[in-house]
Order: C-alpha cells, then structure tokens, then sequence
C-alpha cells in the first residue's frame, strides 16, 4: 500500500469518525492498488465498520445499502468464494437479530438470484440453517418449502454428476444415462 501523505490523513479522518454504524464505506476507494487486490480486501473488510453487534444496526439506511452492495457487488457470482466468505461473515460475533437479517436476505437474494450457479449458495444456506431447525423465526410450512426445494436443487447443481435414469432410444430399446459413452 503507498504510504501517502494525502492518503495517511484521508485514512485518520474516516476512522476518526466517531458514528461508526453511520459510516459509509469509503476505505476501498483509498487504495486502488488493482482491482483483483481491492476485491479480496474488500471482501475480507467490508464489514469492519459497521456496528454488528448493536440491533440499532437494523434501522440504520446505510446497513441495508451496504448489505445490497455487499451481495449484488461484493461477493461476486463465483458459489464457492461466496459461501467461503457468507461462512466466514455469519459465524462471525454480532448481535443473532443481525444474523437473521443477514441469513433471510442472502437467503432470498440466491433463491431469486438469476446468475447461474447461484443456486448452490441458496442451497448450502438452506441445508446450514434452515433444515438444521437454526431459522427459528420462519413458519413451519416455509420450512417446509425452503427444504423442498433445496433438496430438489440440491441434485441439478451445476458442476454435480447427473442422476441415473432411463430413457427410450431411437431403436424401442431403454437405456440408462451412465451407460452412454461420450463421442
């Protein structure tokens, strides 16, 4: 990182700030050393300063745009970084009512998400929490919905093996999947 006068005092005045839930995040702007290296610092850091552990956090404007940024900018579309990182961020101390807001939102986000791949992230998050009976805060039948659907997701995602079924060839015969040999 340059060591810059400009940039050292620029640094002081941001973390001089005394609201810290209030702050909006402007540090990675500072450093535009290159876009790979602000990526994964900004991953790492993007919620070092905001107030995790206060639900005073929940009402405050600035949380809910950085959480927007965070998930549709941040992470990136990439499911495995993204759960290494959601991993990361929600086994994190804060407040547990942050938690659930920070869950049901990255939940809904890769449930309606239209990247594909994207779904992997909804499925690990359902099977980490919501059929592990931690979303204590969902209804019975949304559960019940949520695990439907992941489990049927869970055997079409991409990068898994297909299952196994039959189906008619050209000639009335029945062959199975795992028996086609690939040109």
């Amino acid at each position: 990182l340059s060591t810059k006068p400009e940039q050292i005092s620029i640094e002081r005045y941001l973390l001089g700030i005394e609201d810290a839930a209030l702050k909006d995040f402007l540090l990675p702007q500072i450093y535009p050393i290159n876009p790979d290296t602000n990526v994964y610092w900004l991953r790492s850091h993007f919620w070092d300063y905001t107030n995790l552990y206060s639900k005073s956090t929940l009402i405050n404007p600035f949380f809910e745009k950085n959480r927007k940024v965070y998930f549709e900018q941040v992470l990136g579309h990439n499911p495995d970084s993204v759960i290494k990182h959601l991993n990361r961020l929600l086994n994190s101390p804060m407040d547990e009512q942050i938690r659930k807001v920070f869950i049901s939102s990255a939940t809904y986000h890769y449930e309606t998400s239209n990247y594909m791949g994207e779904d992997k992230v909804f499925v690990w998050l359902a099977q980490t929490f919501y059929n592990t009976g931690y979303a204590d805060w969902v209804s019975k039948e949304n559960l019940a919905k949520i695990k439907e659907k992941s489990d049927g997701l869970s055997t079409e995602l991409v990068g898994n093996k297909a299952r196994d079924f039959a189906f008619d060839t050209q000639d009335n015969g029945r062959m199975k999947l795992s028996e086609v040999q690939s040109p």
